[in-house]
């Protein structure tokens, strides 16, 4: 019996120079697969995505070439990428990427540079990259230090499905009672597990690593022995300490081979469980507050927003049809304001009583081959919505649902925000304290506990289990880009002391995130409040400039007919009222099919059926609200014969017969 965890990551290593100075291409192809009853498994085995990076093993990190940058060049090549916000794919051009060294690099280590999309994410290939990279030239380019320019040709390397035809690793647990405390191994096919097979070059094992399911690492084995060609592929392992079996989500196993006089290292991760868990409501309320001299200030603190979230940590592994905004979420009641959670600006106001649908989408954080993916509500803009207003108080209590196309059905759900306390009522039962240590103009830790406002010296003893995370986040200048260092998730903590791997420039700091997580119920879900915390020199918040339009004693919508639209062909118009900032709604029948009306008042989409169709909408703004009635009538187009991918193509048919048809797909979103 097997026990499936198979994450498949295959780790192909290329060295580019071994001279002092000069940096080599690294190249992990990524595969996954699973572990069932405690042995791999390879049956829902397949390629996951591509990572690429450039090192130098004569290089340590130091605080000062921790900001060296530099960039890559791909020749070509067939893959695809999320760029942060959509699906980005690559066919044959040329494309360049910045190189930079990843936040959860330290001082110390050796110099590992990653590709960045544009966005700031490390850069992960996907889809036809598996196929689509070998013989692809990628030169890379650093201003300065030009020892470490170099230029290398991807070579040929196995698929997931050759690795499982000619050599994949195959393991089961040796167990003693509840615990695991080692493995037998063997190099197999993945069609007959049970015979080691020949091999005509050498093997070397490199790692051996295993994740508990809170994505801690409870085990690094570096084996490093060589299997000569001719002898036989299997062996046992024991681990320094034994493992309880239940803990374990994720078995990573890497080896290296030498065939065709290339080195090449093939990484597999093995899950124990390939089945997603659904999606589930997280919301995060988040409030302001100043830095003075490194420590609290609850003077001046305020309510900012409520975030919303749906993540999924049951995922076995993200993939492209993951990242999408094909999601939708439901809010009832109204009563707060939407503001753009990047800038802060307000982008309008839902009326209390009123019930809205937002877009969801991932929430670019996560990219192919994560095992954690979230969606966040959108605006029609395509930015990330927060929840300001009344949402101090307004939101608690209310059930919240969600869906996804039909291929993501199985992620549909809903539910119940928690009952949050006020940023008032939390300064009276418990917030964070922090003190931000540095020396030589570096922030070296973070001191904190939980206190009340009235009384930030004393510690208090909360009757609650408590998270903390931190987040320091540097100032976006011309010089300096944007950027977060984290602490990650301290567990089980009312106080102590963060102290950062890597110590960050105290000049930039732009503010300081503690982020303090409250297990109050039996539910095992948090309440989740954020403090940002500013320096009290620094202007926290941009306070938009104030709406030069007045808003009209009585709300009109001004927009007196609609457009005809003609099937096939892309059709936008939008619906004014004689107030700014104003939230659109459809409130009865229906627009034609394939088009939908945002909440800024835009319709779009690509009309797919002739008719005319009637409905009325309701413009609201603040507590007043009008409803018009419209109808757009939309007209098949003249000598349109079928339909190709959404398009309409014409032509005359025989004797001068013409033969009218029209079988349209819908090809275009809208909120």
């Amino acid at each position: 019996m097997v026990k499936k965890l198979l994450l498949c990551v295959l780790l192909l290593t290329a060295m580019v120079s071994a001279a002092f100075g000069e940096a080599d291409l690294w190249y992990d192809d990524y595969s996954f697969a699973s572990l069932k009853d405690g042995k791999s498994d390879y049956s829902d085995a397949r390629f996951g995505y591509m990572v690429f990076s450039v090192g130098d093993t004569g290089l340590t990190l130091t605080k000062e070439n921790m900001s060296l940058t530099g960039s890559i060049t791909f020749s070509g090549g067939s893959y695809s990428f999320w760029n942060g916000s959509e699906m980005q794919k690559v066919s044959g051009t040329p494309q360049t990427f910045r190189l930079a060294i990843p936040t959860w690099q330290a001082i110390g280590d050796e110099a590992q540079f990653y590709p960045f999309t544009d966005i700031g994410g490390e850069l992960r290939l996907g889809l036809e990259a598996e196929n689509g990279m070998n013989g692809v030239t990628l030169t890379w380019n650093f201003p300065d230090m030009p020892s470490l320019n170099g230029t290398y040709t991807v070579p040929n390397y196995l698929t997931t499905q050759e690795q499982m035809n000619k050599h994949v690793v195959y393991f089961e647990f040796i167990r003693s009672g509840e615990n695991v405390t080692g493995i037998n191994w063997r190099i197999v096919s993945a069609s007959d597990t049970s015979t080691p097979v020949e091999l005509d070059y050498p093997v070397n094992f490199i790692r051996i690593r295993i994740w508990n399911f809170d994505n801690e690492r409870i085990l690094n084995l570096k084996p490093d022995f060589y299997i000569e060609p001719g002898e036989t592929p299997e062996g046992t392992l024991m681990f320094d300490e034994p493992i309880k079996e239940s803990d374990i989500w994720r078995v990573y196993i890497a080896f290296q081979t030498y065939d065709e006089e290339v080195e090449k290292a093939y990484r597999w991760y093995y899950y124990t469980s390939s089945t997603q868990s659904g999606l589930y409501l997280y919301d995060r309320h988040s409030s302001t507050a100043a830095l003075v001299n490194g420590k609290s200030s609850y003077n001046n603190a305020k309510f900012s927003s409520v975030a919303l979230f749906i993540p999924n940590d049951g995922i076995f592994v993200c993939e492209a049809r993951h990242l999408t905004d094909a999601g939708r979420i439901t809010i009832p009641g109204g009563g707060y304001t939407l503001n753009d959670a990047d800038t802060e600006e307000t982008l309008g106001t839902v009326a209390a009583g009123q019930d809205m649908t937002y877009k969801l989408r991932n929430d670019g954080m996560a990219s192919i081959g994560s095992t954690y993916v979230e969606y966040q509500p959108i605006g029609d803009n395509g930015r990330r919505i927060h929840f300001g207003g009344g949402s101090d108080t307004g939101f608690s209590g209310k059930t919240l649902t969600w869906t996804f196309p039909e291929e993501l059905a199985g992620l549909n759900g809903s539910g119940v925000v928690h009952a949050y306390k006020s940023t008032a009522e939390q300064l009276t039962v418990g917030v964070p304290y922090i003190e931000v240590v540095s020396e030589d103009g570096y922030i070296t830790a973070i001191n904190y506990k939980i206190v009340t406002a009235s009384d930030t010296s004393t510690a208090i003893t909360p009757s609650y289990t408590t998270d903390f995370a931190f987040y320091i986040d540097r100032a976006n200048t011309e010089d300096i880009e944007s950027t977060r260092y984290s602490s990650g998730r301290l567990r089980n903590k009312t106080s102590g002391t963060w102290t950062l791997e890597t110590p960050q420039p105290l000049s930039t700091m732009y503010r300081v995130r503690a982020r303090l997580y409250r297990y109050e119920d039996s539910t095992n879900n948090p309440a989740v409040y954020q403090w940002n915390f500013y320096p009290a020199s620094a202007d926290p918040e941009p306070t938009p400039e104030p709406d030069p339009t007045p808003t009209p004693s009585t709300l009109a919508i001004t927009t007196t007919t609609l457009p005809s639209g003609t099937t096939g062909t892309a059709y936008s118009t939008t619906l004014t009222a004689n107030s700014s900032g104003v939230i659109w709604s459809l409130v009865s029948g229906t627009l034609p099919a394939g088009l939908t009306l945002s909440s800024t008042g835009s319709i779009s989409g690509t009309p797919t059926t002739a008719g005319s169709s009637t409905f009325t909408v309701r413009a609201t703004s603040g507590t007043q609200s009008a409803e018009k009635s419209f109808t757009i009538t939309v007209n098949a187009p003249k000598g349109s014969v079928g339909s190709s991918g959404g398009g309409c193509e014409s032509f005359a048919g025989l004797s001068g017969l013409i033969i009218l048809a029209v079988l349209f797909r819908k090809l275009h979103h809208s909120a």
